[in-house]
């Protein structure tokens, strides 16, 4: 089953594509969010994996169709049991070298 819907978001009140799509038992399989054709949400993950137990089993930001996450992973994948898989860090298209960032933005803050 699928269910299509428009979302308005609470925080940056863009009126967003959402849509589910449901495993067999009933819970969610996977949801995801559009603004004009490309994946998008400024507020949360724009794409939500889900095993069939109902947690999570990844997520990624997108911003215009992009992955992106300014102060976080863009791509989190999980275990079953919750614990983090792997994380990947992209700003705007482009994927990050976490250690390279971490020291840049320290320098920058101490300037």
């Amino acid at each position: 089953m699928v269910k299509t819907e428009t979302y308005i978001d609470k925080v940056s009140r863009e009126k967003l594509k959402k849509e589910i799509h449901y495993h067999w038992n009933g819970k969610i399989q996977i949801e995801w969010y559009c603004l004009n054709g490309e994946w998008h949400r400024k507020n949360g993950p724009a794409i939500i994996w889900y095993y069939e137990s109902g947690k999570i089993e990844k997520e990624i930001y997108f911003l215009n169709g992009m992955y992106h996450r300014k102060n976080g992973s863009a791509i989190i994948s999980y275990y079953e049991n919750g614990d983090i898989e792997k994380e990947e860090y992209w700003e705007y298209g482009k994927e990050m070298d976490v250690l390279k960032e971490m020291v840049i933005r320290e320098l920058k803050e101490n300037i």
